[in-house]
C-alpha cells in the first residue's frame, strides 16, 4: 500500500459542482477547507547542469528551465497522472514516472513527451537511468521494472518483496539499490535481474536512496531517519540528522557533501559524509519532496505549493525561485494590455511585464492565500485573503505592505474606485471600507451573516456585493447602508460586475448568470447551457462580457447576455478569474497556475508563460 499525501481538504474542482455545501468558504470560514489545491505539489527535480533542469508533479505537470530556475516553462505530457520522479542522462534524454504505471520519455529535452508501455498499472515512484539505454523504475507492491533500450520495452523484475519501493539508484548498469516501507533495502549486482535484502536498523519507511559509487550510499526516511554505508550496503549505520521531520529526498555530490529535505521545509546538510548533519534555513514551512545538486554549491529543492528553492552556496542560503508555478491563482487584474497581476495560494503574487506574456513572481511578505486583487493604475493596488489579510502596493507590486487588522475573517473580494476609496468583503457578511487608501478600514453593516464572495463599485457611492444562497446586496451611499436585493435564486453567487449604475451581471454555481438593467432592483436569469460553476465575470461595456469557471469553461456574449456562447479554452483546469482590458484582449487564471490570454475576444486562448512559467 502506497503512503501518499493525506489530503484532508476538498479540491477546488471537486467542490465547484452542484453541491451548495461545498461553498462554505476557505479554512478560516468553516471546519472544511475547500481551497486546498491538489495540483500545487512538485514531487521531483533533476538538473543536468547549472542551467538546465526539470521538475515534475501532480496532474502530469512537467516544468523545464534553461536558466538555472530563473524561469520555468510547462511542457505538455498528455497525461493527468501524478508524476513522482524524473531523471535525465543528458540535456535531451529523460524519463518521468507516476501513478497507474505511467512512464513518459523524451529525446528532445522535453519539448515532446511520449508514453512508454510499462507492463504494470502500479504507481511508479522512482526512476533512474545510467545512460540513454539502461534504466529502472520502482513502485507499489514491490514493483521493479528494467529496460535496456531506453524504455521502448520494459521488463518486470522480481524484487522478492510486496513492500512499496519509494526510491531506486544505480551507479552503473549492474549495481543498484532500492528502498521502501518497513525498512526495506534491496541490492542488485546483475542489473536488477535478482535482488538481495540488506539488513538495516529500522522498520520505518525509507523514502530515498543515493549512492555516489559502489561503496558509499545513504538512505533517508520517516522521523528524520538517515542511514549510511561505506561497503555497498553490506552494513548500514544510523546517522543523526538533527531533525525528526520525515526526509523525502537525499542527494550527495561526493563521499562527503550531501543534503536531505523533507516536511515543514526541513533541509539538513553534511560536509563529512554524514557524521554530522546541520539544519539549513529554507525560509519556508512547505513540505519539500525532492532535492538535486549539480556540484557542491548549486542545488534546488521542490515541494508543496509549487515551491522551488535554489542555492548557489551549498545550501547556506536558499532563495525562492519564481516558479509560482502550479499554485492556484484566484484573481487577475490588468490596467492595460501590458500590465497586470494575479494572486493565489500561499501568498502568490505574479506580475505581467512587457506585452503581458511574461510573468514574474513578486514577494507579498505573507503565506496567506490571496483571493482577490484590484489595481486602479499601474502603481497602486490591493490584494485580500485569509485571516483578514489586506496588502497594498505603491510600486506596481514590487513591494507590498500589510494593511487591515479590522477582521480575522477571510476576505474574498476587493474593489477600489480610486487611490483612496475601496471596499473588501468576505466571511460572516464582512464588509470593510476605506477612504484613505487602506491605511484604515472600517467595518460596515451588511445586514447579513452570509459569506460574500465578490464586490464591485462603479463610483464612490454605488456598489454591489454577492455571496452564498443567492445573496445580493446594494448600496447607494458608499456602503453606509446596504440593502438586500431579490435575485430570485438560492444559488451561490461568486462574482459580480457592473458597467454603470444600472447594468450589471452576477455569476455562480450551476452555470448561474443573472443580469439587471435597473441597478439590481430586478434581476433576470440568463441561459448559458452549462452547469459548470462560474467563478468570475467581466464586462467591458453593456454588450460584451465573459464568464469563466470549472473544467476550463469560458462563456462570451456580445449582446449583454441575451445569448452566451461557449469558447474553448483547451484546458481542463478550473478558471477562477477573468479580466479584459478591451473587447479583444483578456486573461483568465485558475487551478494549477493556469494563465491564459486571448487577443480575439476569447475565441482562441493561448497559455501564457507555459501556464506555469514566470
Amino acid at each position: 500500500m502506497r503512503i501518499g499525501h493525506c489530503l484532508v481538504a476538498l479540491s477546488i474542482v471537486s467542490c465547484a459542482g452542484s453541491d451548495e455545501r461545498a461553498f462554505e468558504g476557505p479554512a478560516s470560514l468553516s471546519a472544511t477547507p475547500v481551497f486546498h489545491n491538489p495540483t500545487s505539489t512538485l514531487q521531483a527535480v533533476h538538473f543536468v547542469d547549472a542551467e538546465r533542469g526539470w521538475a515534475v508533479g501532480d496532474d502530469g505537470t512537467v516544468l523545464a528551465t534553461s536558466d538555472g530556475g530563473g524561469s520555468w516553462t510547462a511542457q505538455g505530457t498528455g497525461t493527468p497522472a501524478a508524476l513522482w520522479s524524473v531523471d535525465f542522462v543528458d540535456v535531451a534524454h529523460g524519463w518521468a514516472v507516476g501513478d497507474d504505471g505511467t512512464v513518459l520519455a523524451t529525446s528532445d529535452g522535453g519539448r515532446s513527451w511520449t508514453t512508454q508501455s510499462a507492463a504494470t498499472n502500479e504507481a511508479l515512484l522512482s526512476v533512474d537511468f545510467v545512460d540513454a539505454e539502461h534504466g529502472w523504475a520502482v513502485g507499489d507492491d514491490g514493483t521493479v521494472l528494467a529496460t535496456s533500450d531506453g524504455g521502448r520495452s520494459w521488463s518486470v523484475r522480481d524484487a522478492g518483496t510486496p513492500a512499496a519501493l519509494w526510491s531506486v539508484d544505480f551507479v552503473d548498469t549492474e549495481r543498484g539499490w532500492a528502498v521502501g516501507v518497513n525498512g526495506t533495502v534491496l541490492a542488485t549486482s546483475d542489473g536488477g535481474r535478482s535482488w538481495t535484502a540488506q539488513s538495516v536498523a529500522t522498520n520505518g519507511v525509507l523514502l530515498s536512496v543515493d549512492f555516489v559509487d559502489v561503496a558509499h550510499g545513504w538512505a533517508v526516511g520517516d522521523g528524520g531517519t538517515v542511514l549510511a554505508t561505506i561497503d555497498g550496503g553490506h552494513t548500514w549505520a544510523v546517522q543523526d540528522a538533527d531533525t525528526t521531520a520525515a526526509l523525502w529526498s537525499v542527494e550527495f555530490v561526493d563521499t562527503e557533501r550531501g543534503w536531505a529535505v523533507g516536511h515543514d521545509g526541513a533541509i539538513v546538510a553534511t560536509s563529512d559524509g554524514g557524521r554530522t548533519w546541520t539544519a539549513q534555513g529554507a525560509g519556508t514551512t512547505a513540505a519539500l519532496w525532492s532535492v538535486g545538486f549539480v556540484d557542491a554549491e548549486r542545488g534546488w529543492a521542490v515541494g508543496d505549493g509549487g515551491t522551488v528553492l535554489a542555492t548557489t552556496d551549498g545550501g547556506h542560503t536558499w532563495a525562492a525561485q519564481g516558479a509560482g508555478t502550479v499554485a492556484t491563482l484566484y484573481s487577475v487584474d490588468f490596467v492595460d494590455a501590458e500590465r497586470g497581476w494575479a494572486v493565489g495560494v500561499n501568498g502568490t503574487v505574479l506580475a505581467a511585464t512587457g506585452d503581458g506574456r511574461r510573468w514574474l513572481a513578486r514577494s507579498a511578505g505573507t503565506a496567506a492565500t490571496l483571493y482577490s486583487v484590484d489595481f486602479v493604475n499601474a502603481e497602486r493596488g490591493w490584494a485580500v485573503g485569509d485571516n483578514g489579510t489586506v496588502l497594498a502596493t505603491r510600486d506596481g507590486g514590487g513591494s507590498w505592505t500589510a494593511q487591515g487588522g479590522a477582521t480575522i475573517e477571510a476576505l474574498l473580494g476587493v474593489g477600489f474606485v480610486d487611490v483612496k476609496r475601496g471596499w473588501a468583503v468576505g466571511g460572516g457578511g464582512t464588509v470593510l471600507a476605506t477612504t484613505d487608501g487602506g491605511r484604515t478600514w472600517t467595518a460596515q453593516s451588511a445586514g447579513t451573516a452570509a459569506i460574500l464572495w465578490s464586490v464591485d463599485f462603479v463610483d464612490a457611492k454605488h456598489g454591489w456585493a454577492v455571496g452564498v444562497h443567492g445573496t445580493v446586496l446594494a448600496t447607494t451611499d458608499g456602503g453606509r447602508n446596504w440593502t438586500a436585493q431579490g435575485a430570485r435564486t438560492t444559488a451561490t453567487l461568486l462574482s459580480v460586475d457592473f458597467v454603470d449604475r444600472e447594468r450589471g451581471w452576477a455569476v455562480g454555481v450551476n452555470g448561474t448568470v443573472l443580469a439587471t438593467t435597473d441597478g439590481g432592483r430586478n434581476w433576470t436569469a440568463q441561459s448559458t447551457d452549462t452547469k459548470a460553476a462560474l467563478w468570475s465575470v467581466d464586462f467591458v461595456d453593456a454588450e460584451r462580457g465573459w464568464a469563466v469557471g470549472v473544467n476550463g469553461a469560458v462563456l462570451a456574449t456580445t449582446d449583454g447576455g441575451q445569448s452566451w456562447a461557449a469558447h474553448g479554452a483547451n484546458t481542463p483546469a478550473a478558471l477562477l478569474g477573468v479580466d479584459f482590458v478591451d473587447a479583444e484582449r483578456g486573461w483568465a487564471v485558475g487551478d494549477g497556475g493556469t494563465v491564459l490570454a486571448t487577443t480575439d475576444s476569447g475565441r482562441t486562448w493561448t497559455v501564457e508563460g507555459g501556464g506555469t512559467a514566470f
